[in-house]
């Protein structure tokens, strides 16, 4: 796989990990004894939300055309 996903794949991905972001927040916000008991959801959330993030700079880059590079970059 040269490229990486594509833009479909990284759509589904980026909605997958936002649909999983929205399920572990509501099991925060319920009472403790009605939560599923014996899975960090916080630490579910965070890892959500950082596939997201990589998940829409991933987007841009599909659809701005080039990488993301730090620092100055030699054009």
């Amino acid at each position: 796989m040269v490229g990486g996903p594509g833009f479909i794949v990284s759509i589904g991905a980026l909605l997958a990990a936002l649909g999983f972001a929205v399920f572990a927040n509501l099991q925060m916000r319920l009472p403790y004894e009605r939560r599923i008991r014996g899975v960090p959801w916080l630490g579910l959330q965070f890892i959500a939300v950082v596939i997201i993030l990589i998940m829409m700079t991933h987007i841009v880059t599909l659809l701005v055309g080039h990488d993301f590079h730090g620092g100055r970059s030699a054009y």
